[in-house]
């Protein structure tokens, strides 16, 4: 399984594909009002469910003066299964660095150029997810062995998106940026089928705000 590549999707993505083979909550979406500032959070929730359960949670943090930090964590009941965190630094412009918290590890990866080609997405339409206006798009893969389709909708009116549409031209990493062209990750969904049957991601935005103070530290990898 070859995930869709996306700077926001990417890390989230990757985690789906890990968990396949083995509750979505009701909160309502906190948006502040997009500003100049140079720092984005952005928090999401969501759901695997297959075979075996398992709650989602992404953290993304920028600024646009130090780079990116993503969490991306699953948890099975009140059991955290996995988390993971990735990191990005302008000032390393082809390195991403990925910590694992369950048992402390580090794994570095020292890459750069563009992706081979760009992943086909169709349009399916405009509709209102949460008060944001977004664009529906859809991209499908398949193989002997699986399908995968995956929807996201994506709006220009997500609080950080300038500031994040501004920083992938910053980026020297092998992503893919089509998604962008659209806007920013408000809602998606993964359909997985294979042999085994079929399972579904799902992940939502609960929050966007751009009116903080993220400290400099957030940004560095755990010296443990």
């Amino acid at each position: 399984m070859k995930p869709f590549n996306n700077l926001l999707v990417l890390p989230i993505l990757a985690y789906f594909a890990i968990f396949w083979a083995n509750k979505n909550g009701s909160h309502s979406t906190t948006a502040k009002k997009a500003t100049r500032s140079k720092q984005v959070l952005l928090v999401y929730t969501g759901s695997l469910a297959g075979a075996t359960n398992f709650d989602i949670g992404v953290h993304i943090e920028m600024d646009t003066a130090i780079g990116f930090r993503y969490d991306v964590t699953f948890e099975k009941g009140t059991t955290v299964m996995s988390h993971v965190a990735i990191f990005y630094k302008f000032s390393k412009p082809t390195e991403t660095i990925t910590y694992n918290y369950r048992n402390h590890s580090v794994s570095i990866n020292d890459c750069c150029g563009s992706p081979d080609s760009d992943p086909q997405v169709s349009v399916m339409g405009m509709e209102t997810v949460d008060n944001f206006p977004c664009t529906h798009l859809q991209h499908t893969s398949t193989s002997t062995n699986f399908t995968e389709v995956a929807d996201y909708w994506v709006s220009t009116k997500l609080p950080g998106f300038q500031q994040l549409a501004g920083a992938l031209n910053k980026l020297q990493m092998t992503i893919n940026k089509t998604v962008f062209k659209w806007g920013g990750l408000v809602k998606m969904i993964t359909t997985y089928s294979d042999k085994k049957g079929t399972r579904q991601g799902t992940l939502q935005l609960r929050e966007a705000n751009t009116d903080i103070e993220l400290p400099a530290s957030d940004f560095d990898v755990p010296s443990h």
